[in-house]
């Protein structure tokens, strides 16, 4: 909820109504008002009280705002991709993009499963408008550092989740600060 609209509740006012009449703009942390619409709204608040508002910290969020929000960050991160470099060291980089998504993942499985049938298994990747072949050991690799990927992001959350329970966790910043996973793996 922004300054204005606790402002509004705060002061017994028709919060639907209040929501209707005004605008509202949040830039680097400071909320304004855009606009109003006074006939929905009835009598306005004095500049005076804009002002008194406009000052007014953020509230803090809620329990389930910062669960909602933790879960949509995993879920980003889920759907985000992970880049790997599939080269050997030593060996000039050969980074392939793999898709995070439940799509992607269950693709992604399915090579690896017949990679550990047979070592001799190659596939092509596409990505960027090319095929990259990839062999037997690169998808596995890959396949297990895109697992541990997904893993962590659930770790995380988890951890996150019980912060939030135990009063720990309060506020965005701290679940932006939590230990995420990176999206990018070492080499194979």
């Amino acid at each position: 909820m922004n300054p204005f609209m606790y402002y509004a509740e705060a002061h017994g006012m028709d919060i639907a109504s209040f929501s209707k009449a005004a605008g509202f703009l949040n830039v680097g942390g400071t909320w304004s008002v855009t606009e109003w619409d006074w006939s929905a709204l009835g009598t306005p608040p004095s500049a005076e009280d804009l002002a008194k508002v406009a000052a007014l910290p953020e509230p803090a969020p809620t329990s389930a705002q910062l669960v909602a929000y933790a879960e949509a960050k995993q879920a980003s991160l889920l759907s985000g991709g992970f880049s790997f470099n599939i080269a050997a060291p030593g060996q000039p980089e050969n980074v392939i993009l793999a898709d995070t998504d439940l799509s992607g993942r269950t693709n992604l499985n399915g090579l690896v499963d017949l990679a550990k049938l047979d070592d001799g298994f190659t596939s092509v990747w596409v990505q960027g408008g090319k095929g990259v072949t990839v062999t037997a050991p690169e998808i596995i690799a890959l396949g297990v550092a895109v697992g541990k990927f997904v893993v962590a992001t659930y770790q995380t959350l988890a951890a996150v989740f019980a912060g939030i329970s135990g009063g720990s966790i309060t506020t965005i910043a701290q679940i932006d600060a939590a230990s995420w996973p990176s999206n990018t793996g070492a080499s194979a």
